[in-house]
């Protein structure tokens, strides 16, 4: 009888200074780690043991998967070819003039073309659209302070004033005004100087 009563006293001792233990274990330290959001598919499922190759495994797919939007990131494009090929007929600086046979300066880019839509080649706006004896139908865009015009069209499809984007179609080439066939003429401004549109490319 002694004996379990002893065994009694000891085990209720037992659990009173467990107690106690348990309760004087919870810290009101502050968290001195930063938490860090995982994707939701990085997560484990429950109760499975991590070890440090599955969260080495873990961090260098998410590595990956930043390098990887970085890179479609840098090379999503921001200028377009103003068409799907491109094939210099005529290049910017002194030629011999188709009409006249005389040494005399051109201050675009000739690029073969025929009835092919036009694309605008950066963001920006139409600042001009019209048609004069020389440059045909013609649309003028301007990209901050770049100036680029697309001359010698047979059609136009955007209006003064309105915003066009990288690979917006503005017009069809054709061979209106001063032209002896189907090309697309293109000149570039930069602060109101005349630069060879090659630069672009």
């Amino acid at each position: 009888m002694k004996r379990k009563i002893v065994a009694l006293w000891a085990i209720s001792c037992l659990a009173v200074s467990s107690a106690k233990a348990q309760f004087y274990t919870v810290s009101d330290n502050v968290c001195r780690y930063k938490v860090k959001k995982v994707e939701e598919k990085f997560l484990l499922p429950a109760n499975q043991p991590v070890d440090s190759i599955q969260v080495n495994l873990l961090q260098q797919e998410t590595d990956s998967m930043d390098s990887k939007q970085k890179q479609w990131i840098s090379s999503y494009p921001s200028i377009t070819y103003p068409l799907k090929s491109i094939k210099v007929t005529s290049p910017y600086g002194y030629r011999r003039d188709p009409f006249t046979g005389k040494l005399s300066w051109h201050n675009g880019l000739d690029l073969r073309a025929k009835n092919e839509p036009t694309y605008a080649m950066m963001d920006g706006i139409v600042e001009k659209v019209g048609y004069d004896n020389r440059s045909g139908y013609y649309v003028i865009l301007k990209h901050g302070n770049y100036r680029v015009s697309y001359c010698h069209l047979s059609s136009i499809v955007v209006g003064r004033g309105e915003n066009v984007y990288s690979g917006t179609i503005v017009g069809v080439t054709g061979s209106s005004g001063r032209s002896t066939g189907g090309h697309l003429h293109l000149t570039c401004k930069k602060d109101g100087k005349s630069i060879n549109p090659a630069i672009l490319f």
